[in-house]
């Protein structure tokens, strides 16, 4: 059978099977329409929330008329462009479904930072609840606008979604868009053009648990990926909020000035309407995702933990027929830029997580920012940031190494009193101890002496790993051979540095001390930096960077610092 007859068979075959299905399962005739009847409404798996509702109150009142011209609206999507961002969204309850960063990009893809996430059973941002309005997130509304393309000449626009269910309650969500701005304004208006009056309640806005899909960059530089809820009061009360393993509801009362959710580098910040009466609710209601490992790429559910989520809520008046309510907020919706958010006066760049150094943590990022504007490389900034720090604490450093030599000089001048000691009390170590302190005293020895300058310095270092760990102008960044200053060297040039670096400095400052340090002291001092190389491989390659130039340049100030000592040594000897 030649391909033309096998064709003409098929045909054949097809026409007999729909003859055949139409005579044994006749259609059935269509239902007769009446003004009474209620489309069922279909709840998208996506959403878990179920919006408060009382339609019960409503149940036997006459619905209200729709226009004759109303039409239904099929699903549609509309894009906003500005110079910093592609937003996308659906006309499916008008929320935001798509914000895509064009000046950052995600390291799995290299594509730009997407900031809402695509899964299952997770909310989008700007899902509002309010009474009476059952399931509006799922509801499709009329676009009053089209896509937009904003440029310095055409620096403004918005995007205007409106609905009207069957009982008359109009509700338009509009949206505002700035050139060169990552704010966003929302304006929810709720006009009640039915004859049913609505009950006083609260509008809800909320945000979603996630800030889009995490990426797996096998590196300890970027833990951070689980979100947090932050919120500030007027009374300057800044409060944090992470997952937790059980769920929760926690509120904050007004007047509050904003409430976030963020990462370790973006953020969106929900910030009311100045003078609003507003509350914040954090509810924790979805499991929360596990980070992506080389084996598990793809997000997981994290058994038994909840993420945060954040809900602005508005209280509300009852509405009747022709009366109507309109609550606003602004979001930002962008990286964690300390200066960026500085510039609202808001106080927003409390955000950045700076560690608990952070008054110190600044003025390195200042610092570091104003070695980039000079030098125009982030890479650069870190070494000059490193050599200027080391020139700060150059006396306090210096101080401490001479420290450190006179002690072990006068420990080893009373090391036989220290032995009589040990031999004339062997089973009771507390007369040990306290004629050691005797001895110590004596000899002008102090044990700490050598450590508190150094103990001083632990602050600035601690400011300085926070710092560099959660400076966004750090993502991206390259210097040679390494692509991202935030993530690891991908050839572990850096951390076999560290680990030569820490050796050469070991060795250089035990020269002073190596006739009376133990072989188990003499064993640490071999063992930790060559631990401290094997974890530093997924460390940051900008913290690395920093710790590889301090330590050269430490390994610079102790044979500087050595040189007297040994010179001592040798007249002593004579």
């Amino acid at each position: 059978m030649n391909s033309n007859l096998r064709f003409l068979f098929f045909i054949g075959i097809s026409v007999l099977i729909l003859v055949a299905f139409g005579y044994w399962f006749p259609s059935s005739p269509p239902l007769p329409s009446t003004p009474s009847s209620v489309a069922p409404v279909t709840v998208n798996s996506r959403h878990s929330s179920v919006l408060t509702s009382n339609h019960a109150l409503w149940k036997h009142t006459n619905p209200w008329v729709r226009p004759s011209n109303w039409k239904s609206v099929h699903l549609q999507s509309v894009t906003i462009q500005t110079n910093e961002y592609t937003a996308i969204f659906t006309n499916q309850g008008a929320l935001l479904k798509s914000f895509q960063l064009k000046k950052y990009f995600n390291q799995n893809n290299r594509h730009p930072v997407q900031l809402v996430g695509q899964l299952l059973h997770h909310p989008l941002p700007f899902e509002i609840q309010y009474a009476g309005l059952t399931h509006i997130n799922h509801k499709n509304f009329q676009i009053l606008s089209s896509s937009c393309v904003l440029k310095a000449q055409h620096p403004t626009t918005q995007l205007i979604f409106q609905y009207t269910d069957r009982l008359g309650t109009e509700i338009q969500k509009i949206y505002h868009f700035q050139w060169n701005s990552y704010l966003i304004g929302l304006s929810v208006k709720i006009i009640q053009k039915g004859p049913v009056r609505i009950p006083a309640s609260s509008l809800k806005i909320q945000w979603a648990d996630t800030l889009g899909p995490m990426e797996y960059t096998g590196t300890n530089a970027r833990t951070e990926t689980q979100c947090r809820v932050l919120t500030l009061t007027d009374t300057n009360t800044l409060s944090t909020q992470s997952e937790k393993n059980h769920k929760g509801l926690i509120l904050v009362d007004s007047p509050i000035r904003w409430a976030a959710l963020a990462d370790q580098f973006f953020t969106a910040i929900l910030i009311p309407k100045l003078g609003e009466e507003t509350t914040v609710q954090i509810i924790r209601r979805i499991p929360a995702l596990r980070s992506p490992t080389q084996k598990h790429p793809t997000p997981r559910v994290k058994k038994g933990w909840y993420a945060p989520q954040p809900v602005l809520i508005f209280p509300c008046n009852s509405l009747s027929q022709g009366e109507r309510l309109s609550r606003s907020v602004h979001v930002f919706l962008g990286p964690q830029d300390y200066f960026l958010l500085k510039s609202y006066h808001l106080q927003m760049q409390r955000i950045v997580n700076l560690g608990i150094f952070g008054f110190i943590g600044i003025y390195m990022l200042y610092v570091l920012r104003w070695f980039d504007l000079l030098v125009h490389n982030w890479g650069l900034a870190i070494i000059l940031l490193a050599l200027l720090v080391k020139l700060i604490l150059w006396w306090p450093t210096h101080s401490s190494y001479r420290n450190m030599y006179e002690t072990q000089r006068k420990l080893r001048e009373i090391q036989p009193k220290i032995d009589s000691l040990k031999k004339k009390y062997p089973n009771d170590r507390q007369k040990q101890n306290q004629e050691m302190m005797v001895l110590y005293q004596q000899a002008g020895i102090n044990p700490l002496g050598g450590c508190l300058p150094l103990i001083a310095q632990m602050p600035v270092f601690f400011a300085l790993y926070a710092t560099l760990e959660n400076c966004i102008e750090l993502r991206g960044a390259s210097l040679l051979w390494i692509p991202d200053l935030t993530l690891k060297d991908p050839y572990g040039i850096l951390p076999i540095l560290m680990g030569l670096s820490m050796i050469v400095q070991q060795k250089i400052s035990g020269q002073a001390m190596a006739s009376s340090i133990s072989s188990q002291q003499k064993f640490m001092m071999w063992i930790f930096p060559i631990f401290l190389t094997l974890i530093s491989f997924q460390w940051p390659s900008g913290l690395l960077l920093y710790w590889v130039v301090a330590n050269l340049l430490s390994i610079v100030q102790q044979r500087m610092a050595n040189k007297p000592i040994s010179k001592k040594e040798v007249k002593n000897e004579k």
